[in-house]
């Protein structure tokens, strides 16, 4: 069953990846708001380890735009070929904002979720 909250997109990106004592570059291979699948080799990264990604979203047109993140992150998953799956820790309102902005466009749709009763716009 899938639980994330956004749809991943593709992104082959370098990925600046900082914790446990080590600092490392990585490939991103696809981003959505809850986090990334990144490739970094085998046994580097254990599960459960706190880390700290550095990333940018602008394309070559976009270069002037402030597409810079710094995360908290979380490794959650391991692929046999060397990959970790990251999911971003304690993202504030206007980090999801400017990542939605970035991943889907200033033109992505409110999605609106029932939930308890209650509408809530996303």
């Amino acid at each position: 069953m899938e639980h994330r909250w956004s749809a991943r997109k593709l992104f082959e990106r370098k990925v600046r990846i900082e914790g446990l004592r080590i600092g490392s570059t990585a490939v991103m291979r696809d981003v959505s708001l809850g986090g990334l699948q990144i490739e970094i080799g085998l046994g580097l990264l254990p599960l459960n380890a706190p880390v700290h990604v550095a990333f940018n979203l602008a394309s070559p047109e976009q270069q002037e735009q402030h597409n810079d993140f710094r995360l908290e992150a979380m490794v959650v998953r391991h692929t046999p070929a060397g990959g970790a799956g990251l999911m971003f820790l304690q993202l504030d309102t206007d980090t999801i904002r400017s990542l939605r902005i970035a991943l889907y466009g200033g033109s992505a749709p409110n999605k609106k979720v029932r939930w308890f009763e209650e509408s809530v716009v996303i």
